[in-house]
């Protein structure tokens, strides 16, 4: 018998004894099929490795062969053989599994690269953009005394106040980095917090123009075109005495110009001259005193006054 040929081993005992197919099948009651199965070697037809040996010991026996030989014939040369080859299969399988679960992982991190690839720029053009329109921008110049106005987004402004006295305050903030300039001529600005102090000019003309420019360092300016009004001799003037005592809150404003606007750490006593209207604020009226040019004391009865100049009614 050739080594990896059992199914001839039996086909030629069974001829030896003068055996038909036919006979071999009813005295062992396996089917005629399955006998031609097991001498032409087509194990595999025959589903399963224990029907198989069950088949070849009942046959073995049959033709007087030995059936402990026949078996391990069968597993060394078909069933050890199958078993390698379903372990190649299902190596095989669960490596292509593992490529297309590896295939689809690189996909995803591909994909999540590029999404934060995207973000990113995102953020870097959103980030450019901001960065641009600040510095082209003209710069903010806020006035916080003698009024209070901020201007911004805009470069060029005109604004007119009346101003009854002969020397001229200004209190301002602009940005880091910008250059303040008085008609045209430089002032100091605090670097860290942008805050200039301009603390007496004088208001020589009836009608006089301040030119108040801010300036970054790309040459983009914002322009405040102060117009004062000198009224201090008008005679529509009209005159109020305040007094106020020490550590009340106290905001004066004065034809909209703010003369005091804090807690009190002194007792505010002064003739105010107005060409249009006092509005005083305070967190306690009764700690305030107002005479009129008649030095007649004007009741106030709440938090929050308003003294209009008659004389200037229209």
């Amino acid at each position: 018998m050739e080594e990896n040929k059992i199914g001839k081993f039996f086909r030629v005992r069974r001829k030896e004894k003068g055996i038909s197919i036919e006979k071999a099948s009813k005295d062992t009651l396996i089917k005629e099929e399955i006998l031609k199965y097991i001498e032409n070697d087509e194990f595999s037809k025959i589903h399963g490795h224990a029907y198989v040996k069950g088949f070849l010991k009942i046959y073995s026996e049959y033709l007087d062969l030995d059936p402990e030989k026949i078996i391990y014939l069968y597993k060394k040369n078909y069933e050890l053989v199958d078993v390698n080859k379903n372990f190649y299969t299902l190596s095989n399988t669960k490596k292509e599994k593992n490529k297309k679960i590896e295939t689809k992982i690189s996909l995803k991190k591909y994909f999540r690269k590029i999404l934060i690839l995207l973000v990113i720029n995102l953020i870097f053009v959103f980030t450019f953009i901001i960065t641009i329109s600040y510095i082209t921008r003209p710069p903010i110049l806020e006035i916080r005394y003698p009024i209070n106005f901020k201007l911004s987004n805009k470069t060029e402004e005109f604004v007119e106040i009346k101003y009854n006295e002969p020397i001229f305050k200004i209190y301002g903030q602009t940005e880091k980095d910008v250059v303040i300039k008085i008609n045209d001529s430089q002032i100091n600005v605090n670097p860290i917090s942008g805050e200039f102090v301009i603390d007496a000019i004088p208001i020589l003309d009836k009608e006089n123009i301040l030119k108040i420019t801010a300036e970054n360092k790309l040459g983009i300016s914002t322009t405040l075109y102060l117009k004062i009004l000198r009224i201090e001799n008008d005679e529509k003037i009209q005159k109020v005495y305040v007094k106020a005592q020490a550590g009340i809150f106290l905001f004066l404003s004065v034809d909209e110009i703010i003369k005091v606007n804090s807690i009190l750490d002194k007792t505010f006593e002064q003739n105010i001259a107005f060409y249009r209207e006092i509005v005083i604020r305070t967190n306690d009226y009764t700690k305030i005193k107002l005479l009129d040019e008649n030095f007649n004391e004007i009741q106030i009865n709440s938090n929050e006054y308003r003294i209009i100049n008659k004389k200037n009614a229209s």
